[in-house]
């Protein structure tokens, strides 16, 4: 798989429809291709019906129907999954919710409001390290 954002899809898990625009944007700007859903159930839905089309999961901490830990747990129970780098973003955190979210195989875990450039950054290093070895 190739470095370029071009090659890879980002699927992003946000209830709120102002993030999920503004995370579209900069992710589209940095020419990545996006994928967005507002409903965990969603978000699992995709995932499992082409376990290879996303290169990385950006999933909210906090919505209403199914948190974003627990979909981070769903994802990590199904082998063909785990290969995709989630990156948690929530508003307000306590250092459990890190922590847990961290020992469930979290990538990495950002806070709103959503630095551009961090995001980037982690993000380009998530597919890096989440790439197969030996390409």
């Amino acid at each position: 798989m190739s470095n370029s954002p071009k090659s890879h899809e980002v699927l992003v898990v946000d209830d709120d429809p102002i993030v999920v625009k503004v995370l579209s944007t900069l992710l589209k700007d940095a020419e990545f291709t996006v994928a967005t859903t507002h409903e965990a159930i969603f978000a699992f839905d995709l995932l499992n019906e082409d376990p290879s089309r996303f290169s990385a999961v950006i999933l909210d901490r906090m919505m209403p129907s199914m948190s974003g830990l627990d979909l981070l747990h769903k994802i990590y129970l199904r082998p063909e999954l785990r290969h995709i780098p989630i990156i948690m973003l929530t508003s307000h955190a306590e250092r459990k919710d890190v922590g847990a979210a961290m020992i469930a195989g979290v990538y990495d875990f950002l806070y709103k409001p959503i630095d551009k450039d961090l995001l980037l950054l982690v993000l380009k290093r998530a597919l890096r390290d989440k790439a197969p070895k030996g390409n």
